[in-house]
């Protein structure tokens, strides 16, 4: 009887072992797990940096992020809350907007396509021009007012899926294209409507749509409304406004962000670079002054996915579009280096400018800037992913 038991206890204490074992191997097995899938997560994601400036021990760097998804996504399970937001869309109607380039002559552009002849180039042609541009011109079609028609109802479908939100359109060229502007609204057939109507001519008066946008939330919106302003541009700004008076049509475009900064409340102020004759030095400063982002769409079929993206981040006060938590820059000198981590994160196909003071921390000139992703798993441990960009001094 007692070689029995014995030999029950003993089996009960294998299982028991066996047990500890599994508990212990599967742990082993779940963190190397976590730790595959993390590592995994890197390969989807892209950032560069797109400018550094050394002034003194001061280090600003703007980086862009070029890979990951755009798809609204968060770690927590909580429900997402939504704000209530008035959105105003600042479009370029400027001619360049749709144009016909190295067209054969001065001729065919004022008499076939009846549009503004300049450098080569044919502006403010309508669409039914397209087949009179390549064929009797001989010209290169351009179109980036048709993409932006569908990008902003686009913007207008999204935005409209939470209640109370509005949204108003203000499009401008060598001025303030009054017929092309719509009040602050939740009627998606006239906004729609309007957005349909829009047509390209003229230069581009950058700090005229932005004033206006400015004016609209001033006079339409309310102090507790979060307010969202998008300045849309495909090239560099040409025309002055007295209200800024600098004197030079770029500065009164960023001084007119920064005026609308300090005079709204709960202001943020994206900007979006179409086609690859932009400005985009000026656009990233225009949305600094509006504590927004700088998105690039050198690429035209991304405008629609940039507003989608925009869009989302207004209407949804937490989100994370990012396989990774933070940034480490590592700063360079010729004997040394010091690392600073960020949590602010770029969106996808969005701009960041960040600014370290390196002031006792690193002397003389930085020669190397790397950037790195770093995922915190759920057991808190950092785990530093494979080098994303380098700048390096010439």
């Amino acid at each position: 009887m007692s070689a029995v038991i014995t030999t029950l206890i003993i089996i009960l204490l294998a299982i028991v072992a066996i047990g500890i074992l599994w508990v212990v191997v599967k742990k082993v097995i779940m963190k190397q797990s976590e730790l595959i899938e993390m590592k995994q997560k890197f390969f989807n994601e892209g950032v560069e940096i797109t400018r550094a400036q050394l002034e003194g021990s001061l280090a600003n760097i703007t980086i862009k992020k070029i890979g990951g998804e755009i798809e609204t996504k968060t770690d927590e399970e909580e429900v997402q809350k939504t704000v209530e937001s008035d959105v105003i869309s600042v479009v370029d109607l400027s001619g360049s907007m749709r144009a016909c380039h190295d067209i054969n002559s001065w001729y065919c552009c004022y008499y076939t396509l009846e549009g503004d002849y300049g450098d080569g180039n044919c502006y403010g042609i309508t669409l039914d021009t397209e087949n009179d541009c390549t064929s009797s011109c001989s010209g290169t079609w351009i179109d980036r007012l048709t993409p932006s028609q569908d990008a902003n109802k686009e913007l207008v479908n999204i935005l409209f899926e939470s209640e109370n939100n509005r949204m108003g359109l203000v499009g401008y060229n060598s001025d303030i294209e009054e017929t092309a502007g719509f009040d602050l609204t939740n009627n998606v057939e006239s906004l729609n409507t309007k957005i349909d109507s829009w047509e390209a001519q003229g230069g581009t008066c950058l700090c005229c749509g932005i004033n206006k946008a400015s004016e609209k939330m001033e006079q339409q919106s309310s102090e507790e409304k979060v307010k969202t302003i998008i300045v849309m541009s495909d090239g560099d700004a040409n025309v002055k406004c007295y209200e800024q008076g600098t004197g030079n049509a770029g500065q009164d475009a960023i001084q007119a962000a920064c005026d609308a900064n300090s005079t709204l409340t709960n202001l943020t102020i994206y900007s979006i670079g179409v086609g690859d004759s932009v400005n985009e030095e000026l656009l990233r400063d225009i949305a600094e002054c509006g504590n927004g982002e700088y998105f690039s769409a050198v690429d035209i079929s991304n405008l629609t996915q940039i507003y989608q993206h925009v869009a989302e981040q207004i209407i949804v006060t937490h989100k994370s579009t990012h396989n990774f938590n933070n940034l480490l820059f590592v700063f360079y000198n010729e004997i040394d280096s010091y690392k600073e981590t960020s949590s602010e994160l770029p969106g996808v196909l969005g701009t960041k400018k960040y600014t370290f003071d390196l002031t006792g921390k690193l002397e003389g000139q930085i020669q190397k800037i790397e950037i790195y992703p770093i995922i915190i798993t759920t057991s808190g441990k950092e785990i530093i992913g494979p080098l994303l960009d380098i700048w390096e001094a010439e």
